[in-house]
């Protein structure tokens, strides 16, 4: 780490805070103020390294809001003794994982994650980190996400129409998640006592917002600058600028191509302002304003590096983060216009590029725009873009267009094709055909056709599934090898059948299938070793004990008690205990008492006490409180917190408050769940005053529930603003907590109830703000119920402005209702043009009669109307009206 700057890192300079002639340019690094986030990232990185295991961190926020900061500030003060490893790309990302070069005592960097999880590749990345991760060499990886990026990773269904990828969401799901807050409100003094030492947090302190790392970054004057041009130069820039931000926002590049940029820019000035311009010079000078440093920290558009070595790469530039931020808000309802669709068509070269903004204009209802950009994607080189048209056609409900797509992607030889065009023909009771398509796709060599047609042959025609299956598993077919284990495990030629499910495996080492046959196969032919590794295998990939757990019960009762207990220290070994704590429950229950503490005991050396627990509760029963207590205290020393906290909800769960509540007693000096655990476990037998406190104190670690309930308490008692105080620090903490929202909403409906309409609609607003809109939502809609359009229309457009994709719609029903229905058109076009679910069928659905049909058939114009009849490869590009440049005119009437 030490050889690492925070500037190589990607951590924003700050601004000097000092006057202009005193500037050196020398990169700027504020004094770090901490704040409860913070805490939680080095707590998990000092866990991870304690209990030697591997750890994925993912710190999510708003631009400029300080994520790679908490990153580099977490991993300095928690393990600056390890290796970091930065990669340049997925492509370095995926080689370093799959070479095995990131050994113990390692960092993995990910800053800015979606550029390496995005894209075709990202699926491969996600699934080689996640075997690295399961991996018994401990590995601490840390990712920094925006929100929406992080929501557009994890979406299911995709927002952009294509598939969503599952071992990205597996990937996200599992890592610990932190927040970082944009505002350091409840954090002034702290700024103010470093400011007095530090120019660059003096200056931020004299914006007066809360805003902190915001304006150290220069991010409002970065938007101040685009926004506001001195002078045409600047005007051209602007439109340069906002095509980047479009471009940036539909698809999330990192790298805008310039060539781009030039052919992108007319549409975005009014025709005095292209009139103006000298052909020769207009894009250098745009290019030149865009360039200029704010505040000496960043410019609108920045240069991007070689990816090794030193210089920057030509051709290319990256928008500014925070400017990317402010185009994802402030122009998500916009529709790009014609030059950036044309430039996007001639100048974008990579087909993934291509390909994914024919996505974004297909789910804005852009059907001939997304034709033409998938048919260069083709061209180009892309080897799905087909799969977008067909997509493109049965949202349109134009099956036969669809079919026609897949049928020349087949005549040219592109992969999957043929499959696609059967399985449309099987999903429309066309058995037969869809046969013979499955027949011409296998002829072809297809792999899945291939494996597909040896599996309906099975098990009623052998010979015929046997050759299919070889020609697939010839073809890399891992299921073709599957099935081939299954013909001669049936026939009797066990050897042989081994033999093919180990090929599936090493083709496939996800295929459970495979390695859930070859368990019992291996056991019986004498590879004891082999059978254990393909079982943990197994459970490893399934995420739960279906292979190994049962291994180790049949060893047992068949008497291979050895074995049985080699197998489960096999598993425990590789971090997971609980065939041992089985093997312990097994013997207890066959009176072989010694062999189950001894048992018991090492499944909680491995983090696994539930069944030493047992055992103490068992001894404790019967009698034996000396015995109960050294099991007890034996679990208690040996076990993890977090593994002991699971079990007193456990206890809880099923009923047996006494143990609950023996377990959060020994643990609540340093978990605040506990404390809160216990709190409510004396809150339910009547114990009030005992239950005040606990929470009180859980509150006071900052531990979101007793915030929560801390806040319902306040409020009973009558103290209203300290209340609202309590539930919005909770929701600062974990605004996704189901009781933190849900007390929230209550605050809201009871000011509400009250008469208080005004104290609703502000807490609400605060609530959205923090990243919780429950309340808001249901503000809003209890309005609209009762009558008071206006009332619902202002916290509609309120959640709308920040993207809430309920408060656009919810606009554009009271519009709707109101009988304005060009704003309420316009209102739904505005949920088109920001790619919601759905939304161009509730579009088509407003519009109805001929208007909707010809809307759902043939998409929209670039200006919103509905589409006139067309066919692909018509050459010209839809029709479009003027369109604001930079989206900050107002919201409505686009």
């Amino acid at each position: 780490m030490s050889t690492w700057t925070a500037q190589r890192l990607g951590v924003h300079a700050g601004v000097s805070g000092r006057p202009a002639h005193l500037e050196d340019g020398d990169f700027v690094l504020p004094t770090y103020v901490v704040r409860e986030h913070d805490t939680r990232v080095r707590r998990y990185l000092t866990e991870a390294v304690d209990r030697g295991q591997s750890l994925l961190v993912v710190v999510r926020g708003e631009s400029c809001t300080g994520k790679t900061r908490t990153m580099f500030e977490a991993v300095q003060a928690t393990v600056p003794d390890f290796d970091l490893f930065f990669p340049s790309g997925p492509d370095t990302l995926r080689a370093a994982l799959e070479e095995g070069v990131l050994g113990t005592r390692t960092v993995l960097w990910l800053n800015e994650a979606h550029e390496y999880l995005s894209g075709t590749q990202g699926d491969a990345t996600a699934e080689a980190l996640l075997r690295r991760l399961d991996d018994d060499t401990p590995l601490i990886a840390i990712a920094t996400l925006h929100p929406h990026q992080y929501d557009k990773l994890t979406a299911r269904p995709a927002t952009d129409g294509s598939a969503p990828h599952r071992s990205v969401m597996l990937l996200l799901h599992q890592a610990r998640r932190v927040n970082v807050p944009c505002s350091f409100a409840e954090h002034l003094e702290a700024v103010r006592a470093h400011a007095a030492h530090d120019s660059s947090l003096a200056a931020a302190l004299e914006s007066g917002t809360p805003e902190i790392t915001q304006v150290l970054a220069a991010g409002p004057d970065l938007v101040d600058r685009y926004e506001n041009p001195s002078d045409i130069n600047g005007v051209y820039a602007q439109a340069v600028i906002t095509a980047a931000m479009d471009l940036h926002r539909l698809i999330a590049v990192s790298k805008v191509p310039l060539k781009f940029l030039r052919a992108a820019a007319p549409d975005y000035l009014t025709d005095a302002q292209r009139a103006a311009a000298d052909p020769g010079t207009w894009f250098n000078s745009a290019l030149d304003s865009a360039s200029v440093l704010v505040k000496n920290v960043a410019a609108p558009l920045e240069r991007v590096p070689q990816p090794t070595g030193m210089g920057r790469l030509p051709g290319v530039v990256r928008l500014a983060d925070y400017l990317q931020q402010h185009g994802h808000i402030r122009r998500s309802i916009v529709f790009p216009p014609r030059s950036f669709w044309e430039a996007a068509h001639d100048h974008l070269t990579e087909p993934d590029d291509l390909t994914a903004l024919g996505g974004a204009a297909s789910s804005r209802a852009r059907y001939q725009v997304a034709s033409r950009l998938f048919e260069q994607a083709e061209h180009r080189g892309g080897r799905a873009a087909w799969l977008g048209l067909t997509w493109l056609w049965q949202e349109a409900g134009q099956r036969e267009q669809a079919e026609w797509e897949a049928q020349q992607a087949a005549e040219a030889g592109k992969p999957g094709a043929l499959r696609w065009l059967a399985r449309q023909r099987a999903l429309a009771g066309d058995h037969q055909t869809a046969q013979c398509l499955n027949q011409q796709a296998a002829e072809a060599g297809d792999a899945d056709a291939l494996e597909e047609l040896a599996w309906q042959r099975w098990p009623g025609d052998i010979a015929a599934a046997e050759e299919l299956a070889l020609r697939a598993a010839e073809a890399g077919a891992s299921m073709g090898m599957v099935l081939l284990g299954r013909i001669h495990e049936k026939t009797g030629n066990r050897p042989e059948a081994i033999e093919w499910y180990r090929r599936a495996v090493q083709v496939n080492d996800a295929e459970t299938d495979a390695l859930a046959s070859l368990v019992p196969l291996l056991e019986e032919a004498g590879d004891h070793e082999g059978a254990q590794e393909a079982a943990l295998q197994a459970d490893t990939v399934l995420g739960s004990p279906e292979c190994l757990e049962p291994l180790v019960e049949w060893r047992e009762d068949t008497g291979n008690h050895q074995r049985a207990e080699a197998a489960a220290q096999f598993e425990a070994e590789a971090g997971a205990p609980r065939a041992l704590e089985l093997l312990a429950r097994l013997r207890e229950q066959r009176g072989r008492q010694a062999d189950a503490e001894r048992l018991a005991r090492r499944a909680a050396d491995a983090d696994g006490p539930e069944a030493l627990l047992w055992l103490a509760q068992r001894r404790r029963n019967s009698g034996d409180a000396d015995a109960a207590d050294q099991l007890y205290q034996y679990a208690l020393d040996a076990a993890s917190a977090q593994s002991l906290l699971f079990r007193a909800y456990e206890y809880k769960r099923n009923g047996d408050r006494e143990e609950a509540e023996r377990l959060c007693r020994v643990l609540a000096a340093g978990q605040p769940a506990a404390i809160a655990l216990l709190a409510e476990l004396r809150e339910q037998v009547g114990d009030y005053r005992q239950a005040e406190q606990l929470y009180q104190r859980a509150a006071d670690a900052q531990f979101p529930e007793a915030m929560a309930w801390l806040a319902q308490r306040l409020e009973e008692a009558g103290d209203r603003d300290e209340a609202e105080q309590a539930v919005l620090a909770a929701l600062g903490v974990d605004e996704n907590d189901e009781s933190v929202t849900d007390r929230l909403k209550w605050l809201v409906e009871r000011r509400e109830e009250s008469g208080d309409r005004e104290g609703a609609e502000q807490l609400a607003k605060r609530g959205l703000d923090a990243g919780a809109d429950d309340a808001l939502r249901w503000l809003a809609e209890q309005r609209q119920e009762s009558g008071d359009l206006q009332g619902a229309q202002l916290l509609y457009e309120y959640a709308a402005q920040d993207g809430h994709s309920f408060g656009q719609y919810g606009l554009a029903s009271c519009l709707a209702k109101e009988g304005n229905r060009q704003a309420a058109q316009s209102a739904h076009l505005q949920c088109v043009n920001a790619g919601y679910w759905l939304a161009d069928r509730r579009m088509a659905a407003f519009l109805g009669g001929e208007e909707g049909q010809r809307m759902m058939r043939y998409g929209l114009e670039l200006d919103g109307s509905p589409c006139a009849p067309w066919h692909r490869g018509e050459r010209d590009w839809p029709s479009v009206t003027a369109l604001p440049l930079a989206g900050n005119e107002g919201r409505k009437g686009y």
